[in-house]
């Protein structure tokens, strides 16, 4: 016998004790929690993923910045002309590129 049954014969022999179902105000909150929760998870896997590319790119940005979601982070991820044609990194492009988000 499984659970389920064993649980519904019990309840038709009126053994179990009604279940507690908070007021409609509480299951809202909860829900709202719950959604923040998850939402908050799938921000800090984006942002692992983020870093993660990034390091397969060769580029240790996390280790320069705190944060790479940050207006400076981002600052440097999308400026292109910091790059030369060689394929290397133009230091005082980025640079300056950190300066100006910064402002």
């Amino acid at each position: 016998m499984q659970d389920c049954q064993w649980l519904q014969r019990l309840h038709t022999y009126g053994l179990l004790a009604a279940a507690f179902r908070p007021p409609e105000q509480i299951c809202v909150l909860r829900s709202y929690l719950r959604q923040r929760a998850m939402l908050v998870t799938y921000a800090s896997q984006h942002i692992q993923h983020m870093q993660k590319a990034l390091t397969q790119m060769n580029l240790k940005l996390q280790h320069v910045v705190s944060d790479v979601t940050s207006v400076t982070g981002v600052a440097i991820i999308i400026s292109p002309y910091a790059v030369t044609q060689t394929g290397s990194v133009n230091v005082r492009k980025v640079e300056s590129a950190a300066c100006r988000a910064l402002r």
